[in-house]
């Protein structure tokens, strides 16, 4: 009971009907079985014996034309003059005789088509088709001799089992007819062979056998095998009581078992062929094979109503459990953050009324989505807007800081210059609040404050711009990066120069990305110095501001992982920081 109430409503469902349908198809399946086969094994033993009893009737007539096809030749005035019951001319001689026979002996066999060798042995001369090459054999020396002068009979003849014609060199397995070569007394020392071959006997009986399913075997009434009908059928029959038995009997039907088979036998007297006795033998489970069919088909029918109780359990359950399953398939989609879905259903049940407090707690969830969203555009916001104020007061100062100093030197061309100049850097820098801008203008934006720096520190430092072809000059990008960077190259790179310094900006793209690369040939630092971990970090230790740390921030909150700000750097050499960011515009913020 324990595993029943562990198991699914859909599974206990399933074996209920599967219950139900194997123990009543079963049921019906093995009575009808064991009806079917009874009935089945009692018309075997009919019809077999129908079967053998027309075949024994067909052997006997066949055998029998045989018989009197040799006997109505001995009426032959040929044959008569041959074997020495007409006197002949004193020109016939035994050659004379043999020519005569032919048209004899060939009628014979278009008589009986049967026949296939025929010998007329008298003490005179053997007479025979000459198309049959004899060998030297003699009958009066043979066994064949010996076994028809043991008929008892006034008129002597036999049929000789399954042997190989010892009189022709064709050598054929043939059974032979013999018989006395004259219907009276007056010829007693002739007599006639007829052959004929066992292929051409067993193809008759298989001709007439087509109702029987048995092997068919023909015992004489000593036991001995008389043709062997079928050689893959080596049981010995005489060994069995039941056999020897049934050689006392006209005809009849019994079973018997041999090795590990049961053989239903039917059998009938054949009265034109020395009493023999023809069997029909065939194995039970031969017989009982239709009833295989009648079996699988059962077999079938309880897998077919086994899987059709599958799909109609599964039919059921599924139209039972739908909204369940709905319910649940909204679940998932839920848990995978799909908030968006929807329950509903026609139906008011316990399931509907579940599924509606799940539309309501899905509405509670997406609201506080929501605010949570819009919590962190703002945090995020802030933040950007807080590093871009870092970045303006303390550049502002030092550029005031600067025109003061030279309205007061009376340098009024360079004020107005470098007035002129904040105004258009304040200008693209705003950006009119935009995080993103051109990449034309965030270039105007950099020149801007190289013009600035440049009249403040004058002869300190020259630089250049290069834009390599195919860079979209329209290109959306994160506003005031590259100002930072050459800010960090005059008051770090050329700290303590005079004149000389370089700044070099290139912009160029590689694998999908954009490069932005600042080079300056300021007095850089070692790679074991701890000076770019100072760049990179809070830059507020740093004299000169926020600059690297500040951009890269900035970078990593609008690009995520697909930007990246790199430093190389070697001691009075140069100083190299790669600003890299998607070709394609991918911000991570919404």
């Amino acid at each position: 009971m324990k595993f029943i109430y562990q198991t699914s409503f859909r599974l206990r469902i399933w074996l209920a009907f599967v219950m139900i349908i194997c123990i009543a198809i079963a049921s019906v399946g093995i009575i009808s079985y064991y009806i079917a086969a009874r009935v089945a094994e009692k018309n075997a033993f009919q019809l077999n014996q129908e079967a053998v009893m027309k075949t024994s009737q067909a052997l006997e007539e066949k055998l029998y034309h045989v018989r009197i096809s040799v006997l109505s030749m001995m009426v032959n005035t040929n044959y008569r003059k041959a074997i020495g019951l007409e006197i002949s001319s004193g020109n016939d001689n035994y050659y004379t005789l043999l020519s005569k026979m032919q048209d004899t002996l060939t009628q014979l066999k278009l008589i009986e088509p049967m026949i296939d060798s025929i010998l007329v042995a008298t003490p005179d001369g053997d007479y025979h088709l000459t198309v049959q090459k004899r060998q030297l054999a003699s009958f009066y020396h043979s066994q064949m001799y010996e076994r028809v002068l043991e008929d008892e009979r006034r008129h002597k003849e036999a049929w000789i089992e399954q042997h190989i014609d010892p009189f022709f060199q064709s050598k054929q397995e043939v059974i032979s007819f013999v018989t006395l070569g004259s219907l009276s007394d007056v010829s007693a020392n002739a007599f006639v062979v007829a052959n004929v071959r066992t292929d051409q006997f067993k193809e008759f009986v298989s001709s007439t056998m087509n109702q029987g399913r048995g092997r068919y075997i023909l015992l004489s009434d000593s036991g001995e095998q008389f043709i062997q009908m079928d050689p893959d059928f080596d049981i010995n029959l005489p060994q069995y009581e039941d056999f020897r038995q049934a050689l006392q009997h006209t005809e009849g039907q019994f079973e018997f078992e041999a090795g590990n088979q049961t053989y239903i036998v039917n059998y009938k007297r054949t009265l034109n062929m020395n009493g023999m006795m023809l069997f029909s033998v065939l194995s039970k489970s031969e017989l009982l094979k239709e009833l295989n069919n009648i079996k699988w088909l059962i077999t079938f029918t309880i897998t077919g109503f086994l899987l059709f109780s599958l799909i109609f359990a599964d039919l059921v359950t599924r139209w039972m459990l739908k909204p369940l399953n709905y319910l649940r398939k909204l679940m998932k989609n839920a848990g995978r953050n799909d908030f968006n879905v929807l329950y509903e259903s026609k139906y008011q049940d316990e399931i509907s009324q579940l599924g509606y407090q799940f539309n309501s707690m899905l509405n509670e969830i997406q609201q506080l989505f929501q605010e949570m969203r819009q919590v962190e555009a703002a945090k995020h916001k802030a933040e950007v807007q807080v590093l871009q104020a870092q970045i303006n007061p303390h550049f502002l100062y030092n550029t005031l800081n600067t025109i003061y100093w030279k309205s007061q030197m009376k340098q009024l061309k360079d004020v107005q210059e470098m007035v002129l100049a904040l105004s258009k850097l304040f200008q693209l820098g705003l950006n009119r609040g935009q995080e993103l801008t051109p990449l034309r203008n965030e270039l105007q934006h950099v020149e801007q404050y190289l013009t600035i720096q440049q009249l403040c520190y004058t002869r300190l430092f020259t630089y250049e711009i290069e834009v390599a072809g195919g860079v979209d000059y329209e290109r959306q990008v994160l506003k005031v990066m590259l100002q930072p960077l050459v800010e960090n190259s005059i008051l770090h790179g050329f700290k303590d120069r005079n004149e000389g310094g370089q700044i070099r900006i290139q912009i160029y793209e590689a694998e999908q990305y954009l490069y932005l690369v600042v080079e300056d040939n300021g007095k850089g630092f070692d790679e074991q110095s701890n000076q770019e971990e100072r760049l990179l970090a809070n830059s507020s230790e740093v004299q000169g501001g926020y600059a690297l740390s500040n951009v890269r921030q900035r970078i990593q909150l609008h690009y995520g992982d697909s930007g990246r700000l790199e430093l190389a750097s070697k001691r009075d050499c140069y100083t190299r920081v790669t600003i890299r960011i998607p070709s394609m515009e991918q911000p991570t913020t919404g």
